[in-house]
């Protein structure tokens, strides 16, 4: 898809916005991404920024929550 002339903006803002998710970060940080990747790569490498799980969906969340439905 990358390689479509057209699709591929389309594919690459919205592998920029799940990565900056995965991150734990919002839609506005994946656009950032793509616009001024040198400047918020950065961030996103030597900042705060814990992978939580694809998406942004953790697993251990999801386990606990599990337990305290129960």
């Amino acid at each position: 898809m990358i390689f479509i002339p057209i699709a591929n903006i389309y594919i690459i803002f919205v592998l920029m916005i799940a990565i900056a998710k995965s991150f734990g970060k919002d839609a506005g940080f994946g656009i950032g991404l793509v616009f001024l990747g040198f400047i918020f790569w950065p961030i996103l490498g030597f900042g705060d920024a814990k992978y939580i799980g694809p998406n942004g969906i953790s697993e251990m969340r999801n386990d606990i929550d599990a337990i305290g439905n129960n």
